[in-house]
């Protein structure tokens, strides 16, 4: 959920446009938040999609709960802190402190309220925009109706990759032993191919989603972080579509991570193995502008058929098929792309 209904919000609407002081839950006339409504307003949502034949397998009770939208890109926001409790925040040129209600405790009344419902959605938390927020809204939370971890990537630079906060991600999921999902990001295509490989293989990210499906062909000739551009009678694959596709088209819901090596610090590697270990696939990366050459050693693993796939961002090549992988494993990796090798026992 981007935000509840205006009449829950202490500014009166959905949106928000840098209003620090009311982008957040109304108070109750008692002058406390009211989360028990706020979880009936859940329940009677997912009660009304249910009627309609919508029934989702998770749900997050609130998106991006540690930002505000701004005055230059207004837009559906809610700000929680991780539990309820005040913040000092500009308001006018003036800092004021302000009363915010708590996700810990929103969560848990949402979760309560849902535990009844059948069939009921799995739970994740805490959705936070910044990566760095995850570990300090776990801290807070009743984690027992907990599906999964979940955090954004934005202000994420993926030309300078902060590799120890990504292990500082898997650390806190590996504590709690939950899975981790990143659940909205928006990067070219380059940008969203580095992404994946370190939530995927360094994170240790169970799914990583985009945050735009379908956008107008209008909007921009080049849009971050959406899949498919479409018009009234046509659409586009955008760059971040190639880049998921080279993750997603070899592997399914199931295969395990193992081990990737790289020799090359430039080079970017992670291998995906099927339940029964009969198929592997292997995804390079290469965020340099220069061309690698690259030599697969696949160990154990004896494959009859293989075939590979390349994306190259930095020219047109989008889709190539370069058919099967060379009897030495010998590939060239040109600067801005991204490899795919499935292999099949």
């Amino acid at each position: 959920s981007w935000s509840p209904p205006s009449t829950f919000k202490a500014n009166g609407s959905r949106v928000c446009q840098g209003d620090l002081d009311t982008c957040t839950l109304a108070k109750a006339e008692d002058d406390s938040f009211d989360y028990a409504s706020y979880a009936d307003y859940w329940r009677a949502s997912l009660e009304a999609y249910a009627d309609a034949g919508v029934v989702p397998d998770f749900i997050g009770i609130q998106n991006n709960p540690d930002f505000v939208p701004t005055v230059v890109t207004p837009g559906e926001g809610c700000r929680f802190l991780p539990r309820e409790g005040t913040a000092t925040v500009l308001v006018g040129g003036t800092q004021v402190q302000v009363d915010y209600p708590g996700y810990a405790e929103a969560f848990a009344a949402v979760a309560d309220r849902l535990a009844s419902l059948s069939p009921s959605p799995k739970l994740v938390a805490p959705d936070v925009s910044v990566a760095a927020a995850l570990s300090g809204y776990v801290a807070e939370l009743d984690l027992a109706p907990v599906s999964a971890l979940s955090h954004h990537l934005y202000w994420t630079d993926p030309s300078v990759v902060d590799v120890d906060a990504f292990q500082a991600l898997g650390d806190v999921g590996r504590k709690h032993d939950l899975p981790l999902f990143q659940t909205e990001m928006e990067s070219d295509g380059i940008g969203t191919a580095i992404l994946m490989h370190y939530s995927l293989a360094v994170e240790g990210a169970s799914a990583y989603l985009l945050g735009v499906l379908v956008r107008p062909v209008s909007s921009s000739p080049v849009a971050l972080g959406t899949l498919i551009a479409t018009d009234a009678s046509d659409f586009t694959l955008d760059d971040a579509y190639y880049a998921v596709r080279q993750y997603a088209l070899h592997t399914n819901p199931g295969w395990i991570r193992v081990d990737a090596n790289s020799d090359s610090p430039e080079l970017l590697a992670s291998a995906w193995l099927s339940p029964n270990r009969d198929a592997l696939t292997v995804v390079l990366v290469n965020p340099t502008a220069n061309d690698l050459e690259a030599k697969l050693d696949l160990g154990d693993f004896g494959s009859t058929t293989s075939e590979v796939m390349r994306t190259v961002f930095g020219g047109v090549e989008r889709s190539t098929d370069l058919g099967a992988l060379s009897a030495q494993g010998i590939l060239r990796v040109p600067g801005q792309a991204i490899v795919t090798v499935a292999l099949q026992e």
